[in-house]
């Protein structure tokens, strides 16, 4: 059985196919259907750059998080005597979140949760402690909850198109 490269997902397949049984590209198809196909597979595959993008985004965007969560310790301990647990919990807090940012790279979509999950539950419990808490920063609060949300979704998406079209990248 010879093998054939698909000019549009590079992906191996037998010589006498008539569609690729990755990316269905249409071997015997039309140039303007051979060329819509291509077309739409690199507008599709965009997504991976996309999702790389926004990895390297919300890498920096959880140090920055974890700045914060840090100088809050701070603050606690001189501000606050007695506070010694809280300043434990932030410090705890932002040396996992600094840890996610750190190797988000290596498992990106279990790494963004971790944070996301860990940072929402703080907003929650600050806001059942204490309800005017809930609107002190919100702008940052849902810029953080919003880019990490939207970068789990890319991930996701990212993930099914490598898995349908076994691209490697």
């Amino acid at each position: 059985m010879e093998l054939k490269e698909c000019i549009c997902c590079k992906n191996e397949v037998l010589e006498n196919s008539i569609n690729c049984k990755f990316c269905d590209f249409p071997f015997d198809g039309t140039d303007d259907e051979k060329s819509k196909h291509i077309g739409m597979f690199i507008v599709n595959k965009r997504v991976i750059s996309e999702t790389e993008d926004s990895l390297e985004k919300n890498q920096y965007l959880l140090y920055i998080v974890s700045v914060i969560t840090y100088l809050s310790a701070i603050i606690f301990f001189m501000k606050y005597e007695g506070f010694y647990i809280e300043t434990v919990i932030n410090i705890f807090v932002g040396t996992v979140i600094f840890l996610c940012g750190f190797f988000l790279k290596r498992k990106p979509l279990m790494l963004t949760i971790i944070p996301l999950v860990l940072i929402f539950s703080i907003y929650t419990l600050n806001y059942l402690i204490d309800p005017s808490t809930l609107f002190n920063g919100i702008i940052f609060k849902l810029i953080i909850i919003i880019s990490l949300s939207y970068n789990v979704y890319l991930i996701e998406k990212s993930n099914s198109f490598k898995k349908n079209y076994n691209v490697k990248k």
